[in-house]
């Protein structure tokens, strides 16, 4: 990271853009601090519990994660949308438990 400087800084994000300007081409990298992210989903998580939607029919849909938006983005260009492409989705929540806030397996 030595030759890249800083772009841009987001502080309600926690994101920064760096970028790297070279003789025939630029290179940008985008960094965003999760921790608090994380721990949000970890608190969301132990409020949930199994079967909490049973018998609620009024309750169709869950939340089931908290991805930062620098993660969304790069989600975004390599699955797809979720609506189009939920099994990759899925498969990379369970892979990534940290930014799930439901217990159930998706």
């Amino acid at each position: 990271m030595d030759d890249f400087k800083l772009a841009s800084a987001d502080a309600q994000t926690l994101s920064q853009s760096f970028l790297k300007i070279g003789d025939k081409m630029a290179e940008i990298i985008q960094r965003q601090e999760t921790g608090h992210i994380q721990e949000y989903a970890k608190a969301l998580r132990k409020e949930t519990y199994h079967g909490q939607m049973i018998g609620n029919t009024q309750r169709h849909m869950e939340h089931v994660a908290e991805i930062p938006i620098t993660v969304f983005h790069h989600l975004v260009a390599k699955y797809g949308p979720a609506s189009q492409n939920p099994k990759a989705w899925r498969k990379w929540l369970n892979e990534h438990p940290d930014f799930k806030t439901s217990v159930r397996e998706l």
